[in-house]
Order: structure tokens, then C-alpha cells, then sequence
């Protein structure tokens, strides 16, 4: 009996528990009818997973950094795209807006280009007058006695005395007197006139009546005299040069062209002209000739530009900047895209083309067939419509996004077939690489260098600081972060190595080659010729010997040297210091110290002070001046310290290795190990403790004291005992 009132009491319990479950609402009922989603109306408040618009294999429960890239973690949203197509993405507005994609019109144009040339101003040698002895002759007087001076026409130059001109005014009289129309008298005058004398002074010889004892040579030209080949009391032979006259109302603008830029320039194209001296005021010119042949040693073609200077505001010697807007051979419109919109590997490039009709924004990969590159566009010459529209910005991504997804894309076009691993049959030719400002190429060089030695060494985690510190330099937009943004994906060296690292070698590659006196002396171009199937690829090293990025310890040794890059040739420092007496290179130390400080302090306007100061002692004719005036014209520290600082300092050790007695100062050898990828470049300092003018406040005590080259208190005490 009593069990009985047990069971009955647990099962009255139970039942009022159930009756609770489903009469009373429950706090998750009451969260559901606050807050119903069924409409879609209002979002969730709490993402549950965060990713990275750049790396999207990276997804984490909280917001934060990525750690891969440093970028902020994005909402990751549910955008799975329906299957349109092998090469189509589609994407919600917000995911369009995180990835930052825009695009732009296909429009058909005239092809045209500014071309961007350097040079000198020097004289028209059209306009140039030498004025040589047509007889034999004393001077007694120069009314012209200096270099520079500016004549006009008919102006005295000098007085000279000659037995065989008096000689031959005595025929002009005699012939006169008989008959003035006489051939003899017209033989008489015209070897006069044959002998530079102008008809006004033959006419005063006639009514004179008598021959003068001395003649007056006058300027058959206006212009400048560049040189004075004479003084007073110099006896001249028939033939010989007094005078040289140039008129400078016209000058030429000595240039360079690449290879590249000969396509786009003619013969009478308008130059629009800069100089340093007139900042902000152009000047024009026409390009008047361009030379038949290559220079072999800089693979550039001369070109000449007349620039009118009829105001003498130019000077010979000059640095000119020129930019000559440029068309292409072939004639009529063609159909134009923005360079930033196509993605090239070897003979393939790819666009994606936004599709119009589409509910969501929609993209889709497409082959085209580029033509003539056109500035910052390229010439298609299949594969788009005038009307459609390009992405301009974020193609990478989404080429990105569809390998992520296994669908066709830029270095994978063969993906969802049935092909496992890596097929390299597209990389029968190398990815067009991105194109690198010097600037740029200069300050990514030494992480560049650090990456190379340790894919060499098969150091992920060394390659993945070195890329992280590039990434650093060039920010988070482009083409170039797209492709650092690849290898920092990477989970392994070979997918770094190949083609990444391929890619950004050759664009290194590209900007050392076009304007080599801009990099260091002595950087390496190497080549491995087994890469992707005996195809061989390129990289650069600092020093030898050969580490090979591609393979590792595996292939540590393999390759070669293909090139050597030298900023100013070993043959050329030698030229310097052979032409160059001591006494210039002792008038440089001074300017070289300060310039040497002020680099150390980080301090640009005082260096270029210092380099004002060595132009003065140097003036502007050589190897040295034009170096100089190189670190002039450069725009920020870095561009002077390397490599142009070095290769001076270099010039300056030799000279005072060479002959120390011959200077005053103590001059101390520095050395720092770690310029250029651990190459190291070496400079001289005044006083022993150490400012290394290569890194600034950086690295300011960075390097060591070689040795003391100069000390010439002990030199002079030497001496004086011998």
C-alpha cells in the first residue's frame, strides 16, 4: 500500500513537469519571438566566424588580426555562389565591398604613350663656325682674349700682321688701277675674299689706295666662343684654328631611348622639356633625329630633340628630362584596358569581365590576346567588346578565391580536371611580372635578398619575415601585394618558390636591368636551368656563391652566373681616377665627409649641400660629376646611399689607397656587413667612432673600423726623419 502512494506521488510529479515543458514558454521561445529572423530583416549581432579578405583559409571564432598578413579579420559571410559556369564567381554586395573590387569601361582609342627620356643639353653642330688662318700670320692684338665671350657678326677678334695678305692688296690695287673690270681685278679680289676678308673691308683697301700693314679678323657668326686656340704674338700656319663659335640659339637634347620605347617615337614628335634649373616651367623641343644604331653597352638608341633657346637661358651641359607623347605604327582605334586589369602568365592573359544581367555581382574569367603595351594600358586585339567592363582592382582575389573553390583560374586553368598535384605545362613561359618603380625596387632589395638565402636554406619560417617585411614597403593594394599576399598564404617553400618567387625575381629583374646605375655595383643575375622542366628561371644574389631559391639543399649548387650588374663599370672608376689628378680627389674629401655625416643624421637637405659643394670642386665634365649630379637629382636618402654613395666611396678608397700621402685628413675604412642582403659596402669617416651613413639612425652603429688609411701627423713626422 504505501509503495503504491510512492508511485502515485513521482508519477503526479512528473506529470506536472510535463505540463510545465509545454504549457509554460521557455526562454529560448521567448528569444525566438523577440527575435525572429524569418524575415530576414535584421542580421545576427555576433558573427560566429571571422576570416581574412586575403587569406580565406584563415577562420577564427573571435575578431583580430590575420596572422599571416597583420589585416583585420572580416565577418565571414554565407556567400556560397551557385554554379554558373567553370570560371564565373559571384559574390554578395558586402563581400564586393570587403574585397574592394572595381572595374571599369572597355573603350576603343587611339593608342598613345609618354615616354619618359634623360640626357644633356649640348650644342647644335649645325650652328657651330670654326675660324681658321687662310694665310700665314702674326697676332699683335685679340680683342676676343677669354673662353665664353659673346660675339655678334662682324665683331673684332684680332689684329694681324702677314707679309703674303699685303702682298696680295698690292695685286688688288695694281689690277684696280689698269681696270677695275679686268679679270685680273676680279681674280685679286676674289682670293681675298677667299681668304675670310668681307667685301666691306676689300671695298676700304680700293678707296684707300694703299695696303695696310695689319688686318682685322672679324666674326663671320653670332654666338659663343667655346674655344681660344691663340695669344697675342703666336705666329699662325695656313689652316690653323684661332677661334671656335657656336651660336647657341639653338641647342640639342642629347637622349637615350630603351628598346621598348622605339615603337612609339618619330622623327617630329613635340618633347616637352625639364631641368632642374627652371623648376616647374617646361620647354619644348622636337625629336629631330634617332640614331640608326644600338648603343651596345647600355642597349639604348641615342635620340636628338632641337630645343630653341633663343632667350640663351639654357647651357650647354644641362640635365634635361623629356617626355615625348608617343602613338604606335598601326593606324585608326584599338580596344584599350587598364594594365592593372590583366593577369598574364607566360602567353596567356586573363581578364574578368563583369556580367551585366546578373542578380549579384558576378564575374567571369576570360582569355584574351593582348597586343602593344600603351603606357598604363595594353592593346587588345581579341577577347573583349567596346562596352564591357573590366576589374580594374582586386582581379588577383578573385583569381584567388576561384583556386580556393578548384575552378579555372590564371595559374591554374586546368583545375577540376582530373590532373592531381602541380601541373607546370602552363609555365612553359614565366608569368609576366609586375612592373617596379626604381624606388620601389630599391627598398624592397635587401628583405628580397633575405627571402633568396633562406629559400636557399629551406627556412619557411625566415622566408615568411622577409615577405611579411615586404609587405611592409608595398602596403596592401596592387599587383605586387596581391603577389606577396600569395606567398605569405603559402604553406609550404615550393609554393612560395614556384612561381612566386619566379614572378617577383624577374620583376626585381626588370627595374635592375632597365636603370642599373641605380642599384648596387655587384649584384648577381643567376639562372638555374632545371626549373619547371628545363625551362631554367632567373633570380638575383648579392654575392657568390650560388644558393640556389629554387630547390634548396636538394639542388643547392645548381645554376650559373648569367649576369653581373654594375652600376658604374670597375672600367669606368679606373677611367676616373686615371683622368682625374690627385688634387680632385683631395678637393673632394672635405664635401665627402659632410656628406657622409649628414647621411649618418638622416638629414637630406644637408647632403645635398655636401654635394653642391663636391660639384664645385669636381665641375661637371667625367665620370665622377656625373655621378654626382646623379645623387643630385636623387629625391630621398635612400636613392643617394645605394648604390650611388658607395660607388663614390669606392672611388675615393682607391685614390687614397693609392697615394695616402697625398692627403690631409685622418681618414678612418668603415665596413658594414649587412648593406645589400649581407653584401656589405665599405665608406671613409674622419674620426673613429662609427655612423653608418647607409642605414641612418636605423643602424646607426651597425658595421666596424677596418683600418686607418690616412694618418698624417705620423706621415709628416716619417717623412721628416728620412
Amino acid at each position: 500500500m504505501k509503495t503504491k502512494k510512492i508511485l502515485l506521488a513521482l508519477g503526479l510529479i512528473i506529470l506536472g513537469l510535463l505540463a510545465g515543458r509545454f504549457l509554460l514558454p521557455s526562454k529560448a521561445s521567448e528569444d525566438a519571438v523577440g527575435h525572429d529572423h524569418s524575415t530576414g530583416d535584421v542580421e545576427s549581432t555576433e558573427p560566429e566566424v571571422w576570416t581574412c579578405s586575403m587569406h580565406p583559409q584563415i577562420q577564427q571564432p573571435d575578431a583580430g588580426d590575420c596572422p599571416i598578413c597583420g589585416m583585420d579579420l572580416i565577418p565571414l559571410a554565407n556567400d556560397s555562389d551557385s554554379d554558373e559556369g567553370e570560371r564565373v564567381l559571384s559574390m554578395s554586395e558586402s563581400s564586393r565591398a570587403l574585397a574592394d573590387i572595381k572595374t571599369t569601361l572597355v573603350k576603343e582609342e587611339s593608342p598613345k604613350v609618354g615616354i619618359r627620356l634623360v640626357g644633356k643639353l649640348g650644342y647644335d653642330e649645325t650652328l657651330e663656325k670654326s675660324l681658321t688662318a687662310r694665310f700665314p700670320a702674326r697676332i699683335d692684338e685679340l680683342f676676343v682674349n677669354f673662353t665664353g665671350a659673346q660675339v655678334r657678326a662682324g665683331d673684332p677678334l684680332a689684329k694681324v700682321y702677314s707679309p703674303e695678305l699685303r702682298t696680295a692688296q698690292r695685286e688688288l690695287l695694281n689690277a684696280h688701277r689698269a681696270d677695275p673690270e679686268s679679270i685680273y681685278a676680279v681674280a685679286a679680289r676674289k682670293k681675298l675674299r677667299l681668304w675670310d676678308l668681307l667685301p666691306a673691308q676689300i671695298d676700304a683697301i680700293v678707296e684707300s689706295g694703299e695696303a695696310q700693314d695689319h688686318f682685322t679678323i672679324k666674326a663671320p657668326v653670332g654666338g659663343v666662343v667655346v674655344a681660344k686656340n691663340v695669344s697675342e704674338g703666336d705666329y699662325l700656319k695656313a689652316g690653323e684654328v684661332l677661334f671656335r663659335i657656336v651660336d647657341l640659339s639653338n641647342m640639342w637634347a642629347e637622349l637615350d631611348a630603351y628598346e621598348s620605347d622605339l615603337g612609339w617615337l618619330k622623327v617630329g614628335q613635340s618633347a616637352a622639356l625639364s631641368l632642374k634649373a627652371f623648376p616647374g616651367e617646361a620647354f619644348e623641343g622636337e625629336v629631330a633625329f634617332i640614331e640608326p644604331e644600338i648603343n651596345a653597352a647600355t642597349r639604348t638608341v641615342p635620340v636628338r630633340v632641337n630645343v630653341p633657346n633663343s632667350e640663351a637661358r639654357l647651357k650647354p651641359g644641362m640635365f634635361v628630362e623629356a617626355t615625348v607623347s608617343g602613338s604606335s605604327d598601326s593606324s585608326g582605334a584599338s580596344i584599350l584596358v587598364p594594365s592593372t586589369a590583366v593577369l598574364r602568365t607566360g602567353q596567356r592573359a586573363v581578364v574578368y569581365v563583369e556580367k551585366p544581367d546578373a542578380e549579384r555581382p558576378t564575374y567571369e574569367g576570360r582569355e584574351i590576346e593582348l597586343g602593344v603595351r600603351a603606357g598604363n594600358s595594353y592593346v587588345v586585339t581579341s577577347g573583349l567588346e567596346v562596352g564591357e567592363r573590366v576589374v580594374t582592382n582586386g582581379a588577383f582575389k578573385i583569381d584567388s578565391a576561384l583556386q580556393i573553390k578548384a575552378k579555372p583560374s590564371m595559374m591554374n586553368p586546368d583545375a577540376g580536371s582530373e590532373t592531381v598535384g602541380h601541373d607546370h605545362s602552363e609555365m612553359a613561359m614565366a608569368p609576366a611580372p609586375p612592373a617596379l618603380s626604381v624606388e620601389m625596387a630599391l627598398s624592397l632589395l635587401d628583405d628580397y635578398l633575405k627571402l633568396q638565402a633562406s629559400l636557399a636554406a629551406d627556412d619557411l619560417g625566415v622566408s615568411k619575415s622577409a615577405l611579411k617585411a615586404m609587405m611592409q614597403v608595398t602596403g596592401h593594394q596592387g599587383d605586387l601585394p596581391d603577389l606577396i599576399h600569395a606567398m605569405l598564404a603559402a604553406d609550404s617553400l615550393d609554393a612560395i618558390r614556384r612561381p612566386h618567387f619566379e614572378t617577383l625575381s624577374n620583376s626585381l629583374i626588370a627595374a635592375v636591368m632597365d636603370t642599373p646605375s641605380s642599384f648596387p655595383e655587384g649584384l648577381l643575375v643567376m639562372h638555374c636551368p632545371m626549373v619547371y622542366d628545363d625551362r631554367g628561371a632567373d633570380w638575383i644574389q648579392a654575392t657568390e656563391p650560388l644558393q640556389n631559391p629554387y630547390y634548396g639543399a636538394m639542388m643547392l649548387k645548381c645554376g650559373e652566373v648569367k649576369s653581373k650588374v654594375d652600376s658604374l663599370k670597375g672600367a669606368e672608376i679606373e677611367a676616373a681616377t686615371d683622368t682625374n689628378s690627385e688634387k680632385l680627389f683631395v678637393s673632394l674629401v672635405p664635401g665627402y665627409l659632410k656628406l657622409q655625416a649628414a647621411l649618418a643624421a638622416d638629414d637630406l637637405d644637408a647632403s645635398k649641400v655636401a654635394l653642391k659643394s663636391m660639384m664645385q670642386a669636381t665641375g661637371h665634365e667625367g665620370d665622377i660629376p656625373d655621378l654626382i649630379h646623379a645623387m643630385l637629382a636623387a629625391d630621398s636618402l635612400d636613392t643617394i646611399r645605394r648604390p650611388h654613395f658607395e660607388t663614390l666611396s669606392n672611388a675615393l678608397i682607391e685614390a687614397v689607397e693609392s697615394n695616402p700621402n697625398s692627403f690631409e685628413t685622418d681618414l678612418y675604412l668603415m665596413h658594414c656587413p649587412m648593406v645589400y642582403g649581407d653584401r656589405g659596402a665599405s665608406w671613409l669617416q674622419a674620426e673613429d667612432s662609427l655612423l653608418n651613413p647607409y642605414f641612418g639612425a636605423m643602424m646607426l652603429r651597425c658595421g666596424e673600423v677596418k683600418g686607418l688609411l690616412v694618418e698624417p701627423e705620423l706621415t709628416k713626422e716619417a717623412e721628416h726623419k728620412h
